[in-house]
This record gives C-alpha cells, structure tokens and sequence, in this order.
C-alpha cells in the first residue's frame, strides 16, 4: 500500500463542478429557542454544549372558583403555588468536533456581521 495520493486516470469521470444537498427534517426536529449556552470538553477533545431557555416557572398548583352554573370562574390567585426564581430547561445538547465548532462559529459570525450592516444603514 502506497501513501502517494492517487492520481485521476484519463478514464474517470471529471469530477462535478456543482454538488447539491437535500436539506430534509429527521423524525425528531423541532425548533428550540436558546436564551443562552452551558458546556465543557468531552474526554475526546470534542465540545459539549447544552443549549437551554429561560422563563418564569410554571404554577404547580392552582385554585379557581366554581361558579353557581357549574362551570369554571376566575382563578384565586393568592391560592397559586409556584416556585421562585427562574427555571433554566436544558433543551437540547450538541457534542461537535473542534472543527465543526470553528465552522459554527465563523457561520455565526457571518450572521452577526450582516445583522450589524443591516442596523448600521
């Protein structure tokens, strides 16, 4: 086995001067709203970032008062239980090369020039 890089034959084929991608959703793609970013490095070098939205936390108990027909009135909110502070989901986790972080970041960065051009004019 040889470590020369092969060369192309008068017989192959020219390689292609455009290639396209077909950009498809897998079974799990949803949209995820980021309001920021925590991570490390994995023990093979690679960054582990997860990806998380904050928001006030949900009531985990409510009351609300019956109305004399039966149906639903308004809420007692001095009744309501909810925790303080604020939550932070963790919604998904990306775990990508150092490449692959190099090439998100300069695409980010690209964005970020552009949106700055755009609010400069």
């Amino acid at each position: 086995m040889s470590d020369e890089p092969e060369t192309k034959g008068a017989s192959d084929p020219p390689l292609p001067t455009e290639l396209v991608f077909h950009n498809v959703k897998g079974n799990f793609f949803r949209v995820v709203h980021a309001d920021g970013v925590v991570g490390s490095l994995t023990p093979q070098g690679n960054i582990q970032m997860g990806v998380y939205s904050e928001r006030k936390p949900n009531p985990t108990e409510q009351t609300y008062r019956v109305r004399p027909d039966g149906m639903l009135g308004e809420e007692i909110v001095e009744k309501r239980v909810t925790k303080e502070h604020v939550v932070r989901e963790l919604e998904v986790e990306l775990i990508m090369t150092p490449a692959v972080a190099q090439a998100t970041r300069d695409w980010l960065d690209q964005w970020l020039r552009r949106l700055r051009e755009m609010t400069e004019e």
